[in-house]
């Protein structure tokens, strides 16, 4: 009697895409194909306008200027912290600059979130392809949102050489103030790029969480607003803490709090792990939903 074996891939477990070297291992090889989806996608955000990607480093500049006459000139409005600084004191940017610093890293991260649970269940063509590896694309729609904040924080560095005079040397670390908010959005994007497939409602939820998040951070007001009892619990929001930390160190010339900023470096980078490990969990399972 013949014996007929019937072979099935082995799903794939969790625990094979916990370790940093699976991640790190898949972003190099694919690093020329995630570069090239990246500048095609920036270019065709812009597509058929006049001026192209220069609208790119036209948005925040017109934002910054926009921001500079409502809040300076009309409202007069005023930073606590920028008022005791000697540098910002009495200048009609007390208000603007470090409301841009928080706006730009709140912007960068709202992007990122609000298109991920569409970024794989809008390419349904991406997904269906053997050989295509969708995991790339969160990671494209992250570096490609980043186009922002990269242009921002220049231009208000800018801004405060020209109007303060210098920029402090601290400005240098915000590369390592600002590293956990690209982790925390790498690792959210993979989750919720996936999650956005089996439940096309998650990305309006979203959208919602997204607007009241925006409240529950200090972007528009500093920290100290914040009653002394509840400032313990409002600082493990990790937004709070990257955009608090971000101004420290480029307006305030101060040096960040190194030790809850290590321990969000930890964190994060945990949770760019989970989130990739989460898709490539599901990743089999999308071209049956797509």
């Amino acid at each position: 009697m013949t014996e007929t074996i019937i072979r099935t891939s082995r799903p794939s477990r969790l625990r094979e895409f916990l370790y940093p070297a699976s991640m790190l291992d898949s972003l190099a090889r694919h690093r020329d194909l995630i570069a090239q989806f990246t500048s095609r996608e920036v270019l065709e955000r812009h597509k058929g306008a006049y001026l192209g990607v220069a609208w790119n480093i036209l948005n925040p500049l017109i934002t910054l200027t926009i921001y500079t006459f409502v809040f300076g000139y009309v409202l007069k409005s005023r930073w606590q912290q920028a008022e005791s600084t000697h540098d910002l004191s009495g200048t009609t940017v007390a208000f603007v600059l470090p409301f841009f610093v928080g706006h730009a890293l709140f912007h960068f991260f709202s992007e990122c979130i609000n298109r991920a649970p569409t970024v794989v269940a809008s390419r349904p063509n991406f997904v269906r392809k053997v050989v295509f590896p969708v995991e790339i694309l969160p990671v494209v729609s992250v570096l490609s949102g980043a186009v922002y904040p990269l242009v921002c924080i220049p231009c208000l560095l800018i801004a405060q050489l020209v109007i303060i005079g210098h920029i402090p040397a601290t400005a240098l670390l915000l590369p390592i103030v600002v590293l956990p908010l690209a982790l925390i959005c790498f690792g959210l994007s993979w989750f919720l790029a996936s999650v956005g497939v089996f439940l096309r409602d998650s990305r309006h939820v979203i959208v919602v969480l997204t607007q009241l998040l925006m409240f529950l951070t200090p972007v528009f007001y500093p920290i100290e607003l914040i009653p002394e009892s509840w400032r313990g619990l409002y600082r493990l929001n990790p937004l709070a803490i990257v955009i608090e930390n971000a101004r420290a160190v480029a307006l305030w010339g101060t040096q960040p709090n190194w030790l809850e900023l290590g321990i969000l470096i930890i964190l994060s980078a945990a949770c760019a792990q989970l989130g990739f490990a989460y898709f490539m969990k599901t990743k089999r399972g999308l071209s049956d939903v797509v």
